[in-house]
Protein backbone atom coordinates (compact mmCIF):
# COMPACT_ATOMS: atom_id res chain seq x y z
CA UNK A 1 0.00 0.00 0.00
CA UNK A 2 1.47 3.36 -0.75
CA UNK A 3 1.94 6.31 1.34
CA UNK A 4 -0.52 8.81 1.41
CA UNK A 5 1.46 11.52 0.69
CA UNK A 6 2.06 10.15 -2.90
CA UNK A 7 -1.78 9.84 -4.13
CA UNK A 8 -1.57 13.75 -5.42
CA UNK A 9 1.76 13.44 -7.39
CA UNK A 10 0.34 9.78 -8.75
CA UNK A 11 -2.97 11.40 -9.97
CA UNK A 12 -1.12 14.81 -11.27
CA UNK A 13 1.19 12.54 -13.27
CA UNK A 14 -1.37 10.35 -14.60
CA UNK A 15 -3.50 13.83 -15.89
CA UNK A 16 -0.13 15.23 -17.28
CA UNK A 17 1.36 11.87 -19.17
CA UNK A 18 -2.12 11.67 -21.14
CA UNK A 19 -1.95 7.89 -21.21
CA UNK A 20 -1.67 4.89 -19.52
CA UNK A 21 1.45 4.14 -21.75
CA UNK A 22 3.14 7.23 -20.94
CA UNK A 23 2.35 6.96 -17.42
CA UNK A 24 3.40 3.39 -17.30
CA UNK A 25 7.21 4.47 -18.87
CA UNK A 26 7.47 6.86 -15.65
CA UNK A 27 7.93 3.20 -13.01
CA UNK A 28 11.05 2.60 -14.51
CA UNK A 29 12.25 6.19 -14.58
CA UNK A 30 12.07 6.17 -10.99
CA UNK A 31 13.07 3.38 -9.98
CA UNK A 32 16.31 3.61 -11.67
CA UNK A 33 16.53 7.26 -10.05
CA UNK A 34 15.34 5.98 -6.85
CA UNK A 35 18.07 3.35 -6.99
CA UNK A 36 20.57 5.77 -8.27
CA UNK A 37 19.73 7.77 -5.02
CA UNK A 38 19.90 4.78 -2.79
CA UNK A 39 22.87 3.68 -3.66
CA UNK A 40 24.87 6.91 -2.63
CA UNK A 41 24.77 8.33 1.20
CA UNK A 42 26.71 11.56 -0.17
CA UNK A 43 24.12 12.47 -2.76
CA UNK A 44 21.23 11.65 0.07
CA UNK A 45 22.86 13.88 2.43
CA UNK A 46 23.90 16.65 -0.31
CA UNK A 47 20.07 16.74 -1.32
CA UNK A 48 18.61 17.01 2.28
CA UNK A 49 21.12 19.35 3.69
CA UNK A 50 19.46 22.89 3.83
CA UNK A 51 22.61 24.67 3.86
CA UNK A 52 23.71 23.78 0.48
CA UNK A 53 21.70 25.97 -1.88
CA UNK A 54 18.36 25.07 -4.22
CA UNK A 55 20.03 25.57 -7.19
CA UNK A 56 22.66 23.79 -6.17
CA UNK A 57 20.71 20.62 -5.40
CA UNK A 58 18.60 21.32 -8.57
CA UNK A 59 21.75 20.83 -10.68
CA UNK A 60 23.13 18.09 -9.09
CA UNK A 61 19.60 16.32 -9.41
CA UNK A 62 19.73 17.34 -12.85
CA UNK A 63 22.89 15.52 -13.62
CA UNK A 64 21.73 12.23 -11.82
CA UNK A 65 18.28 12.57 -13.88
CA UNK A 66 20.40 12.57 -17.18
CA UNK A 67 23.33 9.64 -16.75
CA UNK A 68 20.41 7.62 -15.36
CA UNK A 69 17.91 8.12 -18.70
CA UNK A 70 14.85 9.68 -17.29
CA UNK A 71 12.65 11.52 -19.89
CA UNK A 72 11.37 15.07 -19.59
CA UNK A 73 8.70 14.35 -17.10
CA UNK A 74 10.40 11.92 -15.27
CA UNK A 75 12.70 15.10 -14.73
CA UNK A 76 10.17 17.83 -14.42
CA UNK A 77 8.96 15.31 -11.14
CA UNK A 78 11.99 14.65 -9.66
CA UNK A 79 12.57 18.32 -9.49
CA UNK A 80 9.34 18.78 -7.79
CA UNK A 81 10.09 16.18 -5.49
CA UNK A 82 13.06 17.96 -4.85
CA UNK A 83 11.40 21.47 -3.80
CA UNK A 84 8.62 19.71 -1.65
CA UNK A 85 11.21 17.88 0.13
CA UNK A 86 9.83 15.02 -1.26
CA UNK A 87 13.18 13.54 -3.32
CA UNK A 88 14.48 11.08 -0.19
CA UNK A 89 11.08 9.32 -0.58
CA UNK A 90 11.25 8.59 -4.15
CA UNK A 91 11.22 4.92 -4.03
CA UNK A 92 7.87 4.89 -1.97
CA UNK A 93 6.96 7.44 -5.08
CA UNK A 94 8.10 4.63 -7.82
CA UNK A 95 6.05 2.28 -5.77
CA UNK A 96 2.53 4.09 -5.93
CA UNK A 97 3.46 4.68 -9.70
CA UNK A 98 3.96 0.94 -10.14
CA UNK A 99 0.41 0.14 -7.98
CA UNK A 100 -1.32 2.49 -9.85
CA UNK A 101 -0.48 1.07 -13.30
CA UNK A 102 -0.81 -2.39 -11.68
CA UNK A 103 -4.42 -1.27 -10.77
CA UNK A 104 -5.24 0.61 -14.70
CA UNK A 105 -4.12 -2.66 -16.09
CA UNK A 106 -5.85 -5.94 -13.75
CA UNK A 107 -2.36 -6.82 -12.67
CA UNK A 108 -2.18 -7.78 -8.91
CA UNK A 109 1.32 -8.70 -7.88
CA UNK A 110 2.47 -11.94 -6.08
CA UNK A 111 5.25 -13.24 -4.24
CA UNK A 112 6.20 -16.49 -4.32
CA UNK A 113 8.58 -18.01 -2.34
CA UNK A 114 9.41 -21.92 -3.15
CA UNK A 115 12.00 -24.33 -1.72
CA UNK A 116 14.06 -24.16 -4.79
CA UNK A 117 14.17 -22.15 -8.45
CA UNK A 118 10.96 -23.52 -10.32
CA UNK A 119 10.87 -24.43 -14.08
CA UNK A 120 9.46 -21.84 -16.39
CA UNK A 121 6.31 -24.90 -17.28
CA UNK A 122 5.60 -24.75 -13.23
CA UNK A 123 5.70 -21.22 -13.02
CA UNK A 124 3.45 -20.31 -15.93
CA UNK A 125 0.83 -23.19 -14.83
CA UNK A 126 0.96 -21.57 -11.36
CA UNK A 127 0.33 -18.14 -12.92
CA UNK A 128 -2.46 -19.55 -15.33
CA UNK A 129 -4.10 -21.18 -11.81
CA UNK A 130 -3.72 -17.45 -10.11
CA UNK A 131 -5.15 -15.86 -12.50
CA UNK A 132 -8.11 -18.08 -12.55
CA UNK A 133 -8.73 -17.45 -9.13
CA UNK A 134 -8.03 -13.34 -8.86
CA UNK A 135 -9.59 -12.97 -12.42
CA UNK A 136 -6.64 -10.58 -12.98
CA UNK A 137 -3.44 -10.99 -14.52
CA UNK A 138 -0.64 -12.10 -12.35
CA UNK A 139 3.43 -10.85 -11.98
CA UNK A 140 4.91 -13.54 -9.67
CA UNK A 141 7.93 -12.34 -8.20
CA UNK A 142 9.97 -15.08 -7.04
CA UNK A 143 11.92 -15.87 -4.04
CA UNK A 144 13.93 -19.44 -2.83
CA UNK A 145 13.76 -20.18 0.87
CA UNK A 146 14.53 -23.64 1.56
CA UNK A 147 13.21 -24.02 4.90
CA UNK A 148 10.28 -24.33 3.08
CA UNK A 149 11.81 -27.85 2.18
CA UNK A 150 9.52 -28.26 -0.56
CA UNK A 151 5.88 -26.68 -2.05
CA UNK A 152 5.18 -23.31 -1.72
CA UNK A 153 3.77 -19.80 -0.54
CA UNK A 154 1.73 -17.22 -2.23
CA UNK A 155 1.03 -14.04 -1.09
CA UNK A 156 -1.47 -11.53 -2.87
CA UNK A 157 -1.97 -8.47 -0.97
CA UNK A 158 -3.09 -9.56 2.01
CA UNK A 159 -4.37 -13.13 1.16
CA UNK A 160 -1.67 -15.90 1.91
CA UNK A 161 -1.62 -19.60 -0.39
CA UNK A 162 0.69 -21.81 2.03
CA UNK A 163 1.11 -25.07 0.29
CA UNK A 164 4.63 -25.56 1.67
CA UNK A 165 5.88 -28.86 2.95
CA UNK A 166 7.37 -27.32 5.93
CA UNK A 167 3.49 -25.52 6.51
CA UNK A 168 1.85 -28.93 6.04
CA UNK A 169 4.25 -30.89 9.12
CA UNK A 170 3.71 -27.77 11.47
CA UNK A 171 0.18 -28.48 11.21
CA UNK A 172 0.46 -32.57 11.77
CA UNK A 173 3.01 -31.73 14.84
CA UNK A 174 0.04 -29.12 15.84
CA UNK A 175 -2.49 -32.25 15.49
CA UNK A 176 -0.81 -34.62 17.06
CA UNK A 177 -0.08 -32.26 20.09
CA UNK A 178 -4.01 -31.76 20.34
CA UNK A 179 -4.41 -35.38 20.16
CA UNK A 180 -2.06 -36.23 23.48
CA UNK A 181 -2.81 -33.19 24.95
CA UNK A 182 0.69 -31.89 25.17
CA UNK A 183 0.83 -27.68 24.37
CA UNK A 184 4.36 -27.49 22.32
CA UNK A 185 6.32 -25.03 24.27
Amino acid sequence: MAATFTRPYVEAARDAAGSLEAFAALVPELERLASALSGSEELRTLLRNPAVPREKKRAVLDAVVARVSVGAMGLRLAQVLLANRRLPRISEMAAAFRDQVNREQRIVEAALTTARPLSDGARADLSRALEARTGQSVRLKSNVNPALLGGFVVQIGSEVYDASLAHRLEKAKNSLHAATGNVPK
